[in-house]
């Protein structure tokens, strides 16, 4: 299958090519964050021995659109783990810089996930190489883990498919009553809200919220046998009043049931109930989103909302002291709220 981008056409790999993709091979920049020379003389012996692997659905040479002039490859392959599939990309290094890796990724993303119907997509890059890894979070990929191969740290980042997001709601929709539901998706809006507002990855946001409150479809029985099953363990305030440990629950469900790797997604989900001393943005941003979404009602939600125009850290400690203080019912906040109003409350 061949595509086109504005300014990319992105074609099956063909015995045609082998002496552009040899041009790859001595363009000594490309390999400086892919293990060297060592690296390019394995990727050559490769490139003599093409015709033995063609047809290839999975390799495509990337080409200039206006006079067709070869300056990158693309490939889809299965990641190490034999499971997921993986994308790579190599660009040759004079065309660096000009936005084209990202025209040609993004168009392999929508590919996979669209036509090939993946619903979820590695991409590895050398962590020293700042640059791929800030292209790839740009367009949405998320940072799994750092491995060392090729002698190297590398960074293991993952896009799950937009599918996935709506096999989460779908399943949130049957298992949360609808007053539940419709707070979830508020919280999803107000936190994107607030992540552009504060510089936050609104993609985890958004994940975050959807996902905060996944275990409050269990009573209080249910939750207990699910932490002793699920090895969580429980505070003495937690073991006192279960209504916190939706939050650790909903972190782990959000791994175990709905795929969920990324860590900064499941902090924010087990901090959202009661905080922490040491809140990301992320943290903050659903801890606040939590108590301001517009089914809020009252003025302490309005005071929290304004406080969240511009400082994060006031609209914390008022979520905490007013809106979510509320449902304690007289009784005492736990040792991260206080730690957290605290560290947060402006001297």
């Amino acid at each position: 299958m061949t595509f086109k981008t504005e300014r990319c056409i992105i074609k099956p790999i063909s015995s045609n090519d082998k002496q552009d993709l040899f041009s790859m091979c001595d363009d000594i920049d490309v390999w400086d964050y892919l293990g060297g020379s060592n690296t390019a003389n394995f990727h050559r012996a490769n490139i003599e021995n093409l015709e033995k692997h063609l047809p290839d659905p999975n390799r495509w040479t990337i080409r200039d659109k206006k006079d067709n002039t070869f300056f990158g490859y693309l490939s889809l392959g299965t990641h190490h783990d034999g499971e997921d599939t993986e994308l790579s990309y190599l660009l040759l290094s004079k065309y660096w810089g000009n936005g084209y890796a990202s025209e040609v990724v993004s168009e392999m993303v929508r590919y996979v996930f669209n036509e090939r119907k993946l619903k979820r997509l590695f991409a590895e890059t050398q962590s020293a190489n700042l640059a791929s890894c800030r292209l790839l979070e740009k367009l949405g990929f998320y940072k799994l883990r750092e491995l060392t191969r090729f002698n190297a740290e590398q960074s293991l980042y993952a896009i799950d498919s937009p599918c996935k997001i709506n096999e989460i709601k779908n399943t949130l929709k049957q298992t949360l009553d609808n007053k539940r539901f419709a707070h979830t998706l508020a919280v999803c809006e107000t936190a994107v809200e607030l992540a552009d507002r504060f510089g936050v990855d609104k993609r985890k946001a958004y994940l975050a919220a959807l996902l905060h409150d996944c275990a409050r479809g269990l009573n209080e029985e249910q939750q207990r046998t699910y932490c002793h099953e699920h090895g969580i363990e429980l505070d003495e305030y937690m073991k006192a009043d279960i209504n916190p440990v939706h939050a650790l629950i909903g972190a782990d469900m959000a791994k175990q049931r709905f795929g969920i790797n990324d860590q900064d997604i499941l902090d924010a989900i087990s901090r959202h109930a009661v905080g922490g001393e040491n809140m990301t943005l992320l943290d903050k941003v659903l801890f606040v989103a939590d108590g301001i979404e517009p089914n809020r009602a009252g003025s302490d939600a309005d005071e929290a909302r304004l406080a969240a125009e511009n400082d994060l850290d006031k609209a914390v400690v008022l979520v905490m002291t007013t809106i979510k203080s509320y449902y304690l019912q007289g009784k005492p906040m736990h040792p991260n709220a206080i730690k957290m109003i605290k560290k947060y409350t402006h001297k």
